[in-house]
């Protein structure tokens, strides 16, 4: 009998998490949408779904959102200047880019994270590029709203703002990068 009730305890617990887990999901700003809102769209991080929108400052003060992109495909990625990884990876991105010079690519700082100025950040990326849209993270908000628990991490976006790739670590990986290329030459 005993192990029955604490079956049942469990059941119960397990559908009411399951249950608010899927009504809500927090924006940015702390905002909840009912994920049946929106033409039964679904937002979220991964593959298929519609990439939450944001804003951050750029390198020259303005606030960007990632909707001010809308009909044009982009490569998002998540980077921090100490991170070894994320300089690896820079070089190709700099391919990628001048490749496909129709993409919009940004890269989104982990500024919180940083142990140098905002004018070292922008400094460090121009060394490798000045075709990139800097933002700059600087509570992480995005970082945790994208669920980013390790860096490099990069999104593909198509133009109806849909995620078309999530990739955790660096493209260094010659079937990857294919892949990569081939999804933004769609």
């Amino acid at each position: 009998m005993r192990k029955f009730i604490a079956f049942l305890i469990i059941l119960v617990t397990m559908i009411s998490i399951t249950a608010c887990a899927s009504i809500q999901t927090s924006n940015q700003n702390g905002n909840t949408k009912n994920d049946d809102q929106s033409n039964d769209i679904q937002y979220g991080i991964y593959e298929g779904d519609k990439a939450y929108d944001f804003t951050l400052t750029d390198q020259n003060g303005e606030s960007i959102k990632l909707s001010d992109f809308n009909g044009q495909k982009v490569f998002l990625n998540f980077w921090a200047s100490w991170c070894q990884y994320c300089e690896i990876e820079m070089e190709d991105l700099v391919k990628l880019k001048e490749e496909h010079k129709d993409v919009k690519f940004i890269m989104v700082n982990l500024t919180q994270f940083e142990k140098i100025s905002k004018e070292e950040i922008k400094e460090y990326l121009d060394k490798y590029s000045k075709d990139f849209t800097l933002l700059y993270d600087e509570i992480a908000s995005v970082a945790k709203l994208y669920n980013i628990s390790s860096i490099p991490t990069s999104y593909i976006i198509d133009e109806d703002g849909v995620i078309q790739k999530y990739i955790v670590g660096p493209i260094i990986n010659d079937s990857l990068k294919r892949e990569v290329k081939e999804l933004l030459s769609n």
